[in-house]
C-alpha cells in the first residue's frame, strides 16, 4: 500500500503507440509550415485579395487560405524580398514589375517600398537620355537632358548629361549644316556645276561630299565625273541624297576616305573659291567627324561588353 503505483500512473508511464507517435509528428510538422517557403499553391481568387492586408487579430478566420495565416503572412515576405532584389540589381522592367505586384497586395509604404519608387525614377531618367542619343533627334535629346536636369540625381548622372549635350551640339550643327545645304539657291548649285576647270580645292570637296553619300570615288577621277553626278536628278540628285543622308546608316570606310580626299584642301581656300562650295565642305567635315566618334563609341561599348563576359 503507499509504494503501489496507480492505474493513471501506470497508463501515462506507458510506451506511445506509432499511431500516437504519428500524430505528434503531423502536429510539429503543421507547426513548422508556419516558416512559409513558397507561394507556389496560394489562393489568388477575388477573397484572397479582400483578406491580404488585414490582421488576423480583425480577421482570425484564415480556413479559406491554404496554409491559414502563415500564407498571407509568407507570400507578404516574399514580395518585400522581390522588391529589394530588384531594388539592388534589377532592370527597370523588373522594378517596375515588382512595385505593381506589390501594390497590387497592398504592401506597405516602408523604407524599401520608397528605395524601390526612388529607383525606378532614376532608371527612367537615364534611359530617355540613352534613348534620346540612340534617335539622334536635338529635340528629344533636349527634353531628356532638361529632365535629368531637373531630377535628384543631375550629379549622380552629370556624365550621362554631358555625353548627351555633346551629342545634342553635334546634331544641332550638322542640321544647320544639311539646312544649309538645301536652303542652297539652285543658281549657287548650277554655278558650281558650271566650271570648267574649278580650283582643285573644289574638285576634292564635291569628291569627298560624294565619298560619304556612298559613290564610288574610282568612278571620279576628273571633274567632268563629278559634272555628270550633279546633272543627275530625282532620287540620284544630289540634294535628294544630302536630305536623306542617315548618319546611321553612314560606312566608316566612306568617311574614312572622304576624310582623306578633303585633307587635300582648307576651308579658307574653299571658301575663297565658292561660297556654295564652301557650305558643302562643312557639311562633309562635320558628318566625317560625327561617323568617326560615333564608330569610336560603338567599339569601347563592344570591348567593355566583353571585358564584363570575362
Amino acid at each position: 500500500m503507499g509504494c503501489g503505483s496507480s492505474s493513471s500512473t501506470k497508463q501515462e508511464n506507458q510506451p506511445k503507440s506509432q499511431s500516437q507517435k504519428g500524430a505528434k509528428g503531423k502536429e510539429r510538422n503543421a507547426r513548422k509550415k508556419g516558416d512559409f517557403e513558397g507561394v507556389r499553391s496560394i489562393d489568388f481568387s477575388e477573397n484572397a485579395s479582400e483578406y491580404y492586408g488585414q490582421t488576423h487579430r480583425s480577421h482570425p478566420d484564415t480556413s479559406r487560405f491554404p496554409d491559414g495565416i502563415a500564407y498571407i503572412y509568407g507570400f507578404k515576405a516574399k514580395l518585400k524580398r522581390q522588391l529589394k532584389e530588384c531594388t539592388q540589381r534589377g532592370s527597370l522592367e523588373k522594378i517596375e514589375d515588382a512595385l505593381k505586384k506589390y501594390e497590387k497586395y497592398d504592401g506597405p509604404e516602408d523604407d524599401d517600398y520608397f528605395r524601390a519608387i526612388d529607383r525606378r525614377y532614376f532608371l527612367q531618367v537615364q534611359r530617355g537620355l540613352r534613348d534620346g542619343m540612340r534617335r539622334r533627334h536635338a529635340g528629344t535629346l533636349t527634353d531628356a537632358i532638361n529632365n535629368a536636369k531637373n531630377s535628384p540625381y543631375q550629379n549622380k548622372l552629370r556624365t550621362h548629361i554631358a555625353a548627351a549635350e555633346k551629342l545634342r551640339d553635334h546634331i544641332v550643327e550638322l542640321e544647320i549644316h544639311t539646312h544649309d545645304v538645301l536652303d542652297m539657291e539652285q543658281k549657287t548649285v548650277s554655278e558650281i556645276k558650271s566650271y570648267q576647270r574649278p580650283p582643285d580645292c573644289i574638285f576634292y570637296t564635291m569628291k569627298s561630299t560624294y565619298v560619304l553619300l556612298n559613290t564610288d570615288p574610282d568612278k571620279m577621277q576628273d571633274w567632268g565625273d563629278i559634272q555628270g553626278l550633279m546633272n543627275q536628278t530625282n532620287k540620284n540628285g544630289l540634294m535628294y541624297k544630302v536630305d536623306n543622308f542617315d548618319l546611321d546608316d553612314a560606312k566608316l570606310d566612306n568617311a574614312l576616305k572622304a576624310e582623306k580626299i578633303l585633307d587635300n584642301c582648307e576651308y579658307g581656300d574653299v571658301l575663297k573659291a565658292s561660297n556654295g562650295a564652301a557650305i558643302f565642305y562643312l557639311w562633309a567635315n562635320q558628318n566625317i567627324n560625327q561617323i568617326k566618334e560615333d564608330n569610336k563609341k560603338t567599339n569601347n561599348n563592344n570591348n567593355s561588353n566583353k571585358r564584363k563576359k570575362r
